[in-house]
Parts: structure tokens; C-alpha cells; sequence
């Protein structure tokens, strides 16, 4: 995935939100409100993401991008995801978090510097 925000609506219908940073690290929060992040690695062709704090990464076979931005992605265990680019970012005014979420991500981002 290139660098920006996108939305990932799970076949459950839940939607998270994420943000992919330049050099390979990510923000996301959850449909549940969980913010976490973490960085990303390519491996056989696939798009692999490690949360910290997490043990283990989790691996996604990308499909192909379409006119509108959007792709599906699967997951090792088999679970599709539609992911779509939105505008913004998570902590932008406007973007995808509440204040207090934004001040989850800017606090961790800040702990990164």
C-alpha cells in the first residue's frame, strides 16, 4: 500500500481506519476504538504487518488496484477486506478519530520521535 489513509471494511461489515506513513509504519484504529500501530515489511508478495507490543505479524495477498482507488486484500486465515483510500488522515480535523483518539496517535507518534 502507498502512503495515506484508507478505510478497510471487513466482510462483518465492521470498518477500521488506517494511516500508512512514509518509511513504513502505520496508524490505525479500530472498529472497536483500539488505536494501534505498528510497521509493515513485504514477504512472498504479500503486505505483512507487525503491531507493537504484538507478537507475530499478520500477512495480506493484495488484489488488484481499481479505477476508484479500492482493492480487496486477503488475509492468510482467508478473510476478505475491501480496502478504499478516504481523505485526510486519522488525526487531521476532520479525519477519521475523535480528540481523544487523535491524542492517543500524536502521543505515540511522539514517543516514536
Amino acid at each position: 500500500m502507498a502512503p495515506g489513509t484508507y478505510e478497510v471494511e471487513h466482510a462483518n461489515g465492521d470498518i477500521d481506519n488506517i494511516t500508512i506513513h512514509p518509511g513504513m509504519t502505520f496508524s490505525r484504529i479500530a472498529a472497536d476504538g483500539t488505536a494501534t500501530g505498528g510497521t509493515i515489511f513485504m514477504q512472498g508478495g504479500k503486505t505483512c504487518f507487525v503491531v507493537e507490543g504484538v507478537e507475530g505479524h499478520d500477512c495480506f495477498l493484495d488484489g488488484p488496484v481499481q479505477e476508484d482507488g479500492s482493492m480487496q486484500t486477503t488475509s492468510d486465515n482467508g478473510d476478505v477486506s475491501t480496502v478504499r483510500p478516504i481523505e485526510g488522515d486519522l488525526a487531521s480535523p476532520g479525519g477519521a478519530l475523535n480528540n481523544n483518539f487523535r491524542r492517543v496517535i500524536i502521543a505515540t507518534l511522539t514517543m516514536k520521535s
